[in-house]
């Protein structure tokens, strides 16, 4: 293994954990926010606007990001009538299958990154009414999600190909 194989391996598994821990950290505030939301509503009779505004941004983060992880670790949704099928198959055509698909999850984060950059001018032009935040802070977890996976797919698109060429 290269120096540059081996730094960007380490890079990508520390990029993972830091996203692994970045999820547990948005998963306590949010549960933490609407606890509170809920105590103040039903217990105290007053209302937060903002913890709903709040709730939905790390919520958003928490998709996209679960998102991230799930694309590294190969977890993501699959069509079992397809996976029955190509389960059929020789394990060095899946291999190529799997490139595929995650050529296609690629192209797929490709346009959904540049839609994303798009809309951050036009987002960053308005606020939200709870927390006056911008409202770029809901483009930017598909931005950065979207470009995270296309990362993770090179990242598993270069193992799938060390496998083929392995088995060759």
């Amino acid at each position: 293994m290269s120096l540059g194989v081996f730094v960007l391996s380490k890079v990508i598994f520390y990029l993972e954990k830091l996203i692994e821990w970045m999820l547990i950290l948005f998963m306590a505030i949010i549960s933490i926010i609407i606890f509170v939301q809920v105590i103040s509503r039903y217990i105290l009779g007053i209302s937060f606007p903002w913890i709903i505004e709040a709730s939905q941004i790390i919520f958003l983060y928490i998709v996209f990001w679960g998102a991230m992880v799930a694309a590294r670790r190969e977890e993501h949704i699959e069509i079992n009538a397809i996976k029955v099928l190509t389960d059929k198959l020789s394990p060095k055509v899946n291999l190529y299958l799997e490139i595929v698909k995650y050529i296609l999850i690629m192209i797929t984060m490709i346009l959904t990154a540049i839609g994303a950059y798009e809309l951050v001018p036009i987002a960053a032009r308005m606020r939200l009414s709870g927390t006056n935040l911008s409202t770029s802070v809901m483009v930017y977890p598909v931005l950065i999600g979207s470009v995270i996976i296309i990362i993770f797919s090179l990242a598993n698109i270069y193992e799938k190909t060390k496998k083929i060429y392995k088995r060759s």
